[in-house]
């Protein structure tokens, strides 16, 4: 979070918010800052896989006078838990009323022991089996269930006992 303080004499508007990247969420539930006073501008890092910048930039633009913009940099580093693999499982055209199930592979990256404890997808047509792997980690069976013709794009969350994952 930050705060944003108006030093001035009259209310300052905020008038347009804008992360750099689709990873920053911006936040600032009061868009009018009272003269004197400060109201919270909070910024979420969404940490998506594979190599990214590590700095990104939000900007603030307001009804001011004069420098009516201000940019706040966001620095953020991932560290990446989990591997899966592959990273992104393609069904293609499942046929209104057909299943059709593709493998991935979830390991923990420093190769420590976890559990799975949920796999979850917003769309009901998706569904989710593991078995853990000798070596560790487990294998994951996705599953679509196709209630309707058409493209269908789905993320799924794995939920695991690891501490830094909620």
């Amino acid at each position: 979070t930050v705060a944003v303080r108006n030093t001035g004499s009259v209310p300052v508007s905020i008038t347009h918010l804008k992360g750099t990247c689709a990873c920053l969420k911006v936040e600032m539930p009061k868009m009018v800052v009272a003269p004197g006073a400060s109201e919270t501008l909070k910024v979420t890092f969404i940490a998506q896989p594979g190599k990214r910048p590590e700095s990104y930039f939000v900007t603030l633009t307001t009804d001011e006078p004069g420098i009516p913009r201000a940019v706040l940099p966001v620095r953020g580093k991932c560290k990446q838990v989990f591997i899966v693999e592959p990273q992104v499982l393609y069904f293609g055209c499942v046929p209104k009323d057909r299943s059709e199930t593709k493998e991935a592979v979830i390991t923990h990256a420093d190769g420590k022991p976890f559990q799975i404890r949920e796999i979850r997808a917003s769309n009901p047509e998706f569904s989710f089996k593991w078995d853990p792997l000798p070596a560790g980690g487990y294998r994951i069976l996705a599953t679509v269930l196709s209630a309707r013709a058409g493209a269908i794009a789905e993320g799924a969350a794995v939920l695991t006992d690891h501490p830094a994952i909620l």
